[in-house]
Parts: C-alpha cells; sequence; structure tokens
C-alpha cells in the first residue's frame, strides 16, 4: 500500500511538473498573441506558474543555491548573478529598476536548479516533456491557421505580412497561437531537437517527428531551411569528413544571415514597406540591395550604446532610441539588460554549453547538434534573452557530470 502510494505521489508530481513547464513555455511564448488578439492578459497565470514550479522544485532550487555557496568562485553562475546584483545595486541607486533583469534571473536560476547534475531530482527530464507539449500545441496552432485561412474569414492563426522571403509557400505565415510565426518554428525546432532524448516508444516518436516536420514546412519561417540545411549535411557528411562539415555549415550560416541583413528588390518595383528595405547600398543590373531591419537595427544598438553610455542602458530606453523597436541581437539586448559584463559572461555560458553538447558525437540524434548550431546563429537576429525555450536549451544538462558523458534517457 505504501509502495502504491508513493508511486502515485511521484506521478502526480512528475505529470504535474510537465504540465507547468509545457504552460509556462506555451503562455511566456503566447503572451503577445493573447493580449492582441483575444485582448486578455496571460501575465498573472505566467507568475502563477512560475511560483507553482518553484514550489514543487523547492529541494533542487535549495541544492543549487547551496551549490553555488560551496564552490563559489570556481563557477561561472557565481559570476553571473553577482553581475546582476550588482548591476541591480546600481539601477536602485539610480531610481530605475530594471525589471527585465530580475525576470531573466529568476529563469535562469529555476531552470539551473533543475537542469545541473547537482539536483538530485529524478525527474529533470520533465522539463524536456514540456518542450514536447508545447510543441504539440504549436504544431496543432498551425494546423488550426490552415483550416481558418481556407475556412474563415478570421486571422487568429495567422498573419498576413510583406516580410521579404526567398520561399513561401502560402501568401500567409502560419503562427498558430503565437504573434510570431518565427516564435511558432523556435519552439517546433526545440521539439524535435530533445524529442531523442525523452522516454517514448519508437512509434510515438515518428508520428511526433513527422507532426513536427509538417508544422515547421507550413510555418513559412526563414529558420525551417537553415535547420534541414544543417541536418542534411550532418546526415550525409559527418561520419566522412568533419573539416568538410564544419565548413559547410559555417558557410550555410554565414549565407543565411548575409540574407538576414540585406534584401533585393527589383529596379523597377515600388517599395511599399520601408520597413524592411532601410537603405539603398547599391544596384547591379536591375535589382537593387537594401540593408534589411536586421542591419539597421545593429546599426542603432551601437549608436545608442554610444549616446547612453554614461546614462545607463535598459531594453525600454533602445525601443524609445529606435521608435518600439527591439535590438535583435542578443548581445545588444543582454548588454541593455544587464550590462557588458553581464552579456559577456552569459555568452561565456551559452558557448560553454553549446561546446559540451556538441563535443560528443550523440548517435542517431542529428537534430539535437542542428538544433544547438541554428539556436547559436539565430543569436545575431534575435532577442532570446526573453525566450523561455531559448534558455532550456542553452543550460539543460544534456552531459552526465561525470567525465561529460552523454545522458541516455532512451
Amino acid at each position: 500500500m505504501n509502495s502504491s502510494v508513493l508511486t502515485f505521489k511521484q506521478n502526480l508530481i512528475s505529470y504535474s511538473q510537465i504540465f507547468l513547464w509545457g504552460c509556462l513555455i506555451f503562455l511566456t511564448a503566447s503572451n503577445s498573441w493573447f493580449t492582441n488578439k483575444i485582448y486578455i492578459s496571460v501575465s498573472h497565470l505566467i507568475y502563477l506558474n512560475f511560483i507553482l514550479l518553484l514550489i514543487i522544485n523547492i529541494r533542487s532550487t535549495l541544492e543549487y543555491f547551496k551549490y553555488l555557496i560551496t564552490n563559489n568562485i570556481k563557477i561561472l553562475d557565481t559570476y553571473i548573478f553577482i553581475s546582476i546584483f550588482i548591476y541591480l545595486l546600481s539601477s536602485i541607486s539610480l531610481s530605475e529598476l530594471n525589471l527585465d533583469i530580475v525576470i531573466f534571473s529568476s529563469i535562469y536560476f529555476l531552470l539551473r536548479s533543475c537542469a545541473l547534475p547537482c539536483s538530485n531530482s529524478s525527474r529533470r527530464e520533465n522539463i524536456l516533456y514540456g518542450v514536447i507539449v508545447c510543441g504539440l500545441i504549436s504544431a496543432f496552432g498551425i494546423f488550426f491557421g490552415i483550416f481558418e485561412y481556407f475556412f474563415m474569414e478570421s486571422s487568429y492563426f495567422f498573419e498576413a505580412k510583406n516580410t521579404p522571403s526567398f520561399l513561401k509557400l502560402f501568401p500567409v505565415y502560419f503562427s498558430g497561437l503565437y504573434e510570431s510565426y518565427n516564435q511558432t518554428s523556435y519552439i517546433l525546432i526545440a521539439a524535435l531537437g530533445v524529442l531523442g532524448f525523452v522516454n517514448l516508444s519508437k512509434n510515438r516518436k515518428f508520428f511526433l517527428l513527422i507532426i513536427f516536420c509538417i508544422s515547421l514546412l507550413l510555418s513559412g519561417a526563414k529558420i525551417v531551411f537553415l535547420f534541414f540545411a544543417v541536418s542534411l549535411i550532418l546526415k550525409l557528411f559527418e561520419t566522412r569528413n568533419i573539416l568538410f562539415t564544419k565548413s559547410l555549415i559555417v558557410f550555410v550560416a554565414i549565407g543565411y544571415l548575409c540574407l538576414a541583413h540585406i534584401v533585393f528588390s527589383y529596379s523597377d518595383e515600388i517599395v511599399l514597406y520601408d520597413k524592411y528595405y532601410r537603405e539603398l547600398i547599391f544596384q547591379i543590373d536591375s535589382i537593387n540591395i537594401y540593408l534589411s531591419l536586421f542591419s539597421w537595427l545593429k546599426i542603432e544598438s551601437l549608436n545608442y550604446f554610444i549616446n547612453s553610455f554614461d546614462q545607463g542602458f535598459s531594453i525600454a530606453n533602445f525601443n524609445n532610441f529606435t521608435d518600439g523597436f527591439d535590438p535583435h541581437f542578443l548581445l545588444a539586448s543582454l548588454t541593455f539588460t544587464g550590462g557588458i559584463v553581464f552579456a559577456c559572461l552569459v555568452y561565456m555560458r551559452i558557448f560553454y554549453s553549446a561546446y559540451l553538447n556538441l563535443k560528443h558525437k550523440i548517435k542517431n540524434k542529428i537534430f539535437f547538434s542542428s538544433l544547438i548550431i541554428v539556436f547559436i546563429v539565430e543569436t545575431i537576429i534575435w532577442d532570446s534573452h526573453h525566450s523561455l525555450i531559448f534558455w532550456i536549451v542553452m543550460t539543460y544538462n544534456f552531459v552526465s557530470k561525470d567525465k561529460y558523458e552523454i545522458k541516455d534517457f532512451n
């Protein structure tokens, strides 16, 4: 009886965590969609969800806090939190509390406490199950969008944007339950990447693989083509020539970033949306080449950095500086959130985690390697500092504590 009760309790906690993680990922990503499409705020649900996860994982958070105190100067996380503390003190002295850094530190602390091997929790993989659940919600949102596009007059699950794109399957983008179709694609790519680490049957994994791949292609996001291109390169060449594989991935990534920072139009074409065609660089025959929005934002980030160096930074002030735009560049976003030292330390964490995850060749987990590579590349044009799915991927312990051997949850 006691054994049955214990098993029931463990299962209840496990399923509760999966549900809460899935909800937290979904709600943080879809907050803008609920606000702008349904006209309701889910902020209170996000805070409640976070508090419940914190309570459920209180033992892990206490172990992590003890881990920080015990190892102090030996680990990078200590320096990250010290930089946050110093930045908060400076913000308070200026009578400006930076909520962005508070939100980041709270999420980062919870994720690290649940993901690090110092945690005694046997249910750390529930975070990954939460990613899978959110991926399914995202996929069905896209399918709802397709149905809505063909049979209904509303536009809750798709968006008609005239963004420059070299390939579009439909005249609209299917964002599902998120305001941005890019956010949808990030979650689906993450779900594909972590699918190999969850304990599901082969048939279920194959079904989810098909659902996620089809949804990704239908979303219309440019990152989808980068993700599948990197996956194809790894599949075809990784075991044959490592140097050639790395060179080809770098070449594809550079090409992707170039196409993101410059846009093209015919010389006789009237550009109606100067938001994406910021400045004409030069003309080749009948083709005009412009700096894109991402290029312009990097120039403005540098200008804002220079002009505000003595006064302090914040994302809100940058929004005012650019009439409502975010930097769309993680390094700039982190700098404006917590300062230069904070940004450098967090970048060290990102690249160190990526290095550990890519250091080992994980058999039959090509999508996972592609996920890490694509997310690193995307930081050049993505404000992922407030993306929960990004920090789950970059902070989760996919390698074990002893000799950094790959954990196998299959």
